[in-house]
Order: structure tokens, then sequence, then C-alpha cells
């Protein structure tokens, strides 16, 4: 869920598997003052847009993934819940993923291709804004993501426990009833080819950890 940080009127714009929910437990285990930022009635409460909250902040910032990593991620988390229909009657920005659903890995990307290609860039666009025009003011990494959330909580000067922080177990780990996604190298090729705007516009630092 997306996080209003007290103490400095600051954003923590949660998009889907990128490892917010192991940033708001951190938050709270650092003594980081907060509250769950409040949307419209109409949307996910979890996975707001920035049009759709109610209130306005001086800084937001955001964390992304690789592509073939969120892709895992997301069929991973769904066979283990059995396909659930998070939220249902409001807007989420998973819903179009539903035609999707497969406890195949493989056919779980063929649909994705199918029905929603680039999903992932897309989505990113519609959190992030276009490149160029941002809506937010930082993007952190789920490849390095206890650095750059450190790296932007000293940036706002905010006063935290860092070794709590980085003492923070893993969360939101999904099991796995079906096993590891293993990609087909022909999808994994076509995958990345789809993926081009997010992979171009993140990960062209070669310190990160690219597939």
């Amino acid at each position: 869920m997306s996080v209003h940080l007290l103490q400095t009127n600051a954003l923590f714009l949660h998009i889907p598997k990128t490892g917010g929910t192991w940033i708001e437990q951190a938050l709270n285990v650092a003594a980081i003052e907060n509250e769950y930022a409040k949307a419209i009635e109409t949307v996910t409460w979890r996975h707001s847009l920035m049009s759709q909250y109610t209130a306005k902040h001086d800084f937001i910032f955001t964390f992304v993934r690789h592509p073939l990593s969120w892709y895992e991620s997301w069929w991973k988390f769904q066979t283990w819940l059995d396909w659930v229909e998070h939220e249902p009657g409001v807007w989420h920005p998973q819903r179009i993923l539903k035609p999707c659903a497969a406890n195949d890995f493989s056919e779980f990307i063929r649909l994705c291709i199918k029905h929603e290609p680039a999903y992932v860039s897309r989505m990113y666009e519609w959190y992030i804004g276009p490149q160029g025009a941002e809506f937010v003011n930082f993007i952190g990494y789920f490849e390095r993501l206890v650095e750059d959330l450190v790296r932007v909580l000293k940036l706002l000067c905010i006063d935290f426990d860092e070794t709590l922080l980085r003492n923070q177990p893993s969360a939101n780990v999904s099991g796995k009833p079906y096993g590891e996604p293993v990609w087909d190298e022909e999808l994994k090729a076509q995958i990345l080819a789809l993926e081009v705007p997010a992979i171009r516009r993140f990960y062209n630092d070669e310190q990160l950890v690219v597939y």
C-alpha cells in the first residue's frame, strides 16, 4: 500500500510486486511515522495511481523491478493464491491480466503476449508518467531495495534507525505450488522485445543486475 511519511509529507508510491510490502514494514520497524495514503473510493486502496490520491505530497518516491522478474513474481503470487481477484468492484492495475491466468508459466506468458503485450512498460508509465514528464521525484530499484530505500530516506533528511531497517527480513514471499518459473527462450525473447520501453528507460545502468 502507498504510504504517507508524515515528517516530510512524502509519499511512497507502491507499484505492485516491486518490494513495497517490505518497504512498508521497514518504515515501521525503523520508527518512521507514517500512515496509509488515502485514495478515492472507486479505486484500489492498495495500489492507486497518483491522480487517485486525495492529498498532495511534497515528494514522491517509488520502486521498479526488471520486467522479466516482475512477470515471474506476479505468476508465483497468483498461483500461490489460486488466481484470486484482488479488490473486486474497484479499479485495480492487474485486473486486465485476468484473461492471462494459467498455472503453467509458459502459458501465462503466452497469454500476456496475446492479451496485454508490454504490460509492465505500460504499468510503469501509469504510475511514473512518460519519460521526461515523470510524476515522481525518486525511482528506486527492487534489485537494490535496501540501499535505495536508505538513500531516499537520507535524501529526505528523515531520522530513522538504519540498523533495524537493514535487518528487516524479506516480506510477502510467495509459495511455489507449481515450482519456480522457467523461461522458454523464445517467449523470453518476445517479452524482452515487447518490454524494451521499460528496460531502456530504467535498466541502462551497468551496475544493475539485468537479465
